[in-house]
């Protein structure tokens, strides 16, 4: 996966998922930021590993960059 290109925008992938850490380098009141907080009470699911962090953080990115969800890549674990 890593250094392929993704086949509708042909950017290089790094990875499958935003890393949590990003939100260290993002402002108050920064739209990804509120948005990934407003909905991290829906997404939040205790039986699957990432699904409040970096899964929430990726999709919330996706939608303000008006990015297509249906790459998303389930999570294992």
């Amino acid at each position: 996966m890593e250094g392929d290109l993704d086949p509708e925008y042909g950017l290089q992938i790094l990875g499958g998922k935003v890393a949590n850490g990003m939100i260290h380098v993002v402002e108050a009141g920064n739209a990804l930021l509120w948005n990934t907080m407003t909905n991290f009470r829906f997404a939040f699911n205790n039986n699957k590993w990432g699904s409040g962090g970096a899964e929430l953080l990726t999709s919330e990115l996706k939608k303000l960059c008006g990015l297509s969800l249906k790459d998303e890549r389930p999570l294992t674990g």
